[in-house]
Formats: structure tokens, sequence, C-alpha cells
């Protein structure tokens, strides 16, 4: 390699690392272009580093790697990054959402990453120059599925916890009905590794627990499934505001984690204790996402007949339709008498 070559990829390399630590310690502007002009930039300068990186893989494939030729698409590539860096920089909290910024400054630092690491690979003659390019290029594909809007982001982020949910439940019910594989190699794992680390079988007493459980785990991931389909539908108008999305978006994956807790303390041998400790994160995340769904009201009574023939729509979030606000009032409500009524479990 051309010692110009060289210089040029390992300039290139420290200008990517450059505009990652940027990008990192970048404090937010106080004001900034619509989202949808800076993913339009964000996209078009994504453009430019992948063509980059197919040019200097093509000038400086082997046997015959043409080194003058690989100068520009180096250059350019330094360039891009330092200009991808700023770009998401411009992403602010207030204006775009704080999920939407962490997104961008988070797909941004893929790339710029699997930039640094193809050019100092490169420029230190290691690594393979096709798989190196295929890390830029792979980088570049996620980070082109940007979301549109702070809403668009929250949307995955509950889609993709949702699916986790909904494959949850089932194992619920095959708890409850004590549905067992023969095949399914516990037995074997029983002979290698002992009995502490092979699943049990429920007795009656923790089978019913499970059952009586049921209700309530399932509404919380109705209540989650709700949120999604209705209060963050695009169709919203007006939409839920950015304060309103931040706050939600983080108690999906809560309660996501909390369900995943309780499910798991269902498993025998059973623990009381644990199974409610489980269940009240499990609520308190459900109650957190009710605060942000409706004021504070008076829930003294726990039976949902007299809390429907209360329901007064004034009392909920301006944003949400009627049908919204009254079934999520009937949730909660239906939460509240159900809790009163399996918990503690002993």
């Amino acid at each position: 390699m051309s010692d110009k070559t060289r210089h040029a990829l390992e300039l290139c390399a420290q200008t990517a690392a450059a505009a990652y630590d940027a990008l990192q310690a970048v404090d937010e502007p106080a004001s900034s272009k619509d989202a949808e002009i800076l993913r339009k930039d964000f996209l078009s300068i994504l453009t430019l580093l992948y063509a980059a990186a197919t040019k200097i893989a093509l000038s400086l494939k082997p046997p015959n790697p043409d080194y003058q030729a690989s100068l520009r698409p180096i250059t350019d590539m330094g360039g891009a990054s330092v200009a991808l860096s700023a770009c998401a920089s411009q992403f602010t909290t207030h204006q775009h959402g704080p999920a939407m910024r962490r997104k961008v400054r988070s797909l941004a630092g893929n790339v710029l990453h699997a930039a640094r690491h193809l050019c100092s690979s490169l420029a230190s003659d290691s690594g393979d120059i096709y798989v190196l390019t295929g890390a830029v290029h792979d980088s570049v594909d996620r980070a082109r599925e940007l979301p549109e809007s702070e809403l668009a982001t929250i949307r995955a982020i509950f889609r993709t916890n949702q699916a986790c949910l909904d494959d949850g439940l089932p194992e619920l019910k095959e708890l409850i009905e004590g549905s067992e594989d023969p095949d399914d190699g516990w037995n074997d794992l029983e002979d290698e590794l002992g009995d502490d680390l092979t699943s049990k079988t429920l007795s009656v007493e923790e089978r019913a627990r499970v059952s009586t459980l049921f209700p309530l785990i399932k509404i919380t991931t109705q209540l989650h499934k709700k949120i999604l389909s209705d209060c963050l539908a695009v169709s919203l108008e007006p939409p839920l505001p950015l304060p309103r999305l931040a706050a939600l978006e983080p108690l999906s994956t809560q309660l996501l984690t909390h369900f995943e807790d309780a499910v798991s303390s269902l498993y025998g041998p059973q623990n009381p204790t644990a199974i409610n400790d489980s269940m009240t994160v499990l609520l308190a995340t459900a109650a957190d996402m009710r605060r942000q769904l409706q004021p504070a009201t008076d829930s003294s009574s726990t039976d949902v007949s007299d809390q429907l023939q209360n329901l007064n729509i004034s009392d909920v979030a301006p944003a949400l339709p009627e049908k919204t606000s009254k079934w999520l009032q009937l949730c909660f409500a239906q939460i509240d008498q159900l809790s009163s009524k399996c918990l503690p479990v002993t």
C-alpha cells in the first residue's frame, strides 16, 4: 500500500473516531430543523457514506488495488462521517423527542464505528476488506430505518415489546393446563446437570396460584396493546404531546421486564414472596401508565359497576377519543378489583 493511501486511511479513521466522540458528548442546540428535514439530510449523508465505502472496497480490492483511485472516496468518507455526526446532533429532546434523539445517535454511532474500523483495519493491513465493507453497509442499512418521528420511534418499541408479551401468555396457559412435552429434553438435562436447573412440575396449589393470577397478568398485556393501537395511533388527532410520549416509552420496556419476572416467579418451585414482589412492581408500572393516560381520580371504590356509572370523560386526557378513554377506565378498574382479590398470594 502506498504511504499516501495509508495516511489517508489513518486520517479518515481518526476523523470517524472524533465524529463518534463528538456525537456522544454534544450539547443539544437551542433550536433545530423539523424532524422531516433532518431525517432527509440524515438519509442523504448515509447514501454518500455507503457509496464511499463501496468505492474504497472496489479501488483497494486485491489482487490489483488502485491506490490513487482510493484517495477520493477515503476523503469522502471522512467528510460524510463529520456530516453524519453533525446532523444526528441536531435532533433535540424538546423538539424531536428523547426516544428519537437516542435512536438517531445510536444508529449514527454504529455507522461511524464501522467506518472507523474499516479505515483503521485497511491502514494496518488487517481484516477482510469485503467483511469490513459489509459491516459499513449493514450499519448504513439499519440507520436508514430511522423512524420518521418520536411517535414512530415509540410505536416501534411498543410493537417489539408487545410481541414478547404475546409470546409469554401461552407459557402461563401451559402451566395452568400442566402440559408437558415428553421429548423436551428436560430429563436429559436433569441427569447431566442435576435437579436445580430443570423445570419443576407444579403442584395443585401452585397451579391454582397461576390460574388465579392469570387474568390479572393478562389484562396488563391488554393494556399495553391498547396503548399501542389507540393512544399511539398514527391517526390520533391531536397526537399525544411529546412529554406524554416520552413518559410512556420507558414504561413499555419496564412492563415487559416485570411481566417476564412475574411469569418466571410462577414456575416451580414457587416462592409466594417472590410472586408478590414481582406482581407488585408489574402493577406499579401499570399504575404509572395510568397516571400518564388519566388524571388523578377517586379510585376509593374497587367495584367495576360503580366506577362505570361514574365515568366522566372530562377527567381523562383530552387527546384520547371517548371510546378509548372509557376502555382505559374500565381496564384500570378491573386491575384494581382483580389485584384486591388475588394479592397477596399465600
